[in-house]
């Protein structure tokens, strides 16, 4: 038998030996991601992320992008920046362009400092999927101070897909979305497009609104939502109610502003509701953008 005919024998009598190997080793690896999944869904995080480990150095091909995006999010959950990083570059040679894998690597660009990255990262994941409602909200918080088209359309998507358990964390998306409403609707103002303004104000009423219905035992929740409203109210020139607000501001000193920008008289606040609307308007105008986050 010549060389060659010899080595295709071997080859073909190695080949169903390896294929067994192959389907034994994608067989273990699919009970490895479906405890992960197991241990994900019930918090225990360090199974979790013993099963996905042994999962992928078994048969890499086999682990889908999102259990590579699962794996990185407990790097998050534990607090392993750096260890999460690098798992991330190990993870995006396999799937350069992953949403799952992204939505995890901007979390943690963002939790380490880098956040002009993280949030061009998280820009690109939300556009494919925008149900990730975590790069959702550190879009609102990067664009808060910045851009209040931006920060309405991420707090929006924030809100709308985030899971019902975390509402207890609403308060900064909801306080800086209030906002984001009232520039916009000042911007549309300028613009003369009043009905536009209106349908703005009323937006920012109701998250204020929503936070001193639902939340407002949060640390400055009332304080923040009070600011709001007195804003919103006088933008829609409901004068009896920004009034309202605005007592409610100065009777309580802990809670104003001492840098000296709100109204800190009570007879103030009488003079104004005996008064003219144009008080209110004088009022508000010196604290409107006031936004307090201790």
């Amino acid at each position: 038998m010549g060389m060659k005919a010899l080595l295709v024998a071997l080859a073909l009598s190695i080949t169903p030996t390896i294929m067994l190997v192959e389907r034994a080793a994608h067989a273990e690896a699919e009970d490895d991601l479906r405890d992960g999944d197991k241990f994900f869904e019930d918090g225990d995080w360090k199974k979790a992320a013993g099963a996905y480990d042994r999962a992928i150095a078994k048969a890499p091909s086999q682990v889908s992008a999102e259990a590579y995006g699962k794996r990185a999010a407990i790097f998050i959950i534990l607090k392993d920046t750096k260890g999460g990083l690098e798992f991330i570059a190990r993870a995006k040679s396999r799937y350069p362009n992953a949403p799952e894998i992204e939505e995890q690597e901007a979390l943690l660009l963002w939790g380490n400092g880098t956040r002009d990255q993280a949030i061009e990262i998280a820009e690109r994941v939300v556009k494919t999927r925008p149900q990730s409602f975590a790069n959702q909200k550190i879009i609102g918080e990067y664009y808060a101070q910045r851009d209040p088209v931006k920060t309405t359309a991420a707090y929006e998507g924030y809100l709308a897909h985030r899971p019902a358990e975390l509402e207890g964390g609403d308060v900064l998306p909801r306080v800086q979305l209030g906002f984001a409403y009232l520039a916009n609707a000042r911007a549309v103002l300028g613009d003369g497009d009043e009905a536009r303004a209106v349908q703005l104000y009323t937006k920012a009423v109701e998250q204020f609104d929503y936070i001193q219905r639902k939340l407002s035992k949060k640390p400055n929740a009332q304080f923040n939502s009070d600011n709001g409203l007195c804003a919103a109210y006088t933008g829609l020139r409901k004068w009896d109610q920004a009034v309202t607000v605005c007592e409610r501001i100065v009777q309580n000193p802990k809670a104003v502003d001492t840098t000296g920008s709100v109204e800190k008289s009570p007879q103030r606040c009488r003079r104004i509701r005996e008064g003219s609307q144009g008080r209110v308007a004088r009022l508000h105008a010196g604290w409107r953008h006031v936004l307090r986050r201790r």
